[in-house]
């Protein structure tokens, strides 16, 4: 009977230390995930700034392209208009000043 009770001691022995190495290896593997968790957290902060500084760059680009397209359409458009006009009313200023100089002369001959 204590043979009995030896056999089944030893083996209850074998059997919490098999139990005890599964732990242990569970154990590691539950540390080897919690450590990949934080590395993969991590990287997502990281992608997350990355992804808000591209976010960021794009809206000023657009900014910079809208201001830039406007100063293209001002400089091929705008400011010939402006200089067209500029010069039509220069050239009708000086065709109505030969006339009224033609015509003041037509009225009065002796300023000639």
């Amino acid at each position: 009977m204590d043979q009995d009770i030896r056999d089944k001691f030893t083996e209850l022995e074998k059997k919490v230390d098999s139990v005890d190495s599964k732990t242990d290896k569970t154990n590691e593997r539950i540390d080897d995930l919690e450590a990949r968790l934080y590395d993969s957290e991590t990287n997502i902060k990281i992608i997350q700034t990355t992804m808000n500084l591209i976010l960021n760059d794009t809206k000023e680009i657009k900014g910079d392209i809208k201001e830039i397209k406007k100063n293209r359409e001002e400089d091929h458009f705008v400011r010939p208009i402006e200089k067209s006009e500029k010069l039509r009313n220069q050239i009708f200023g000086v065709v109505i000043g030969i006339l009224v100089s033609g015509f003041v002369v037509y009225l009065f001959p002796m300023l000639k």
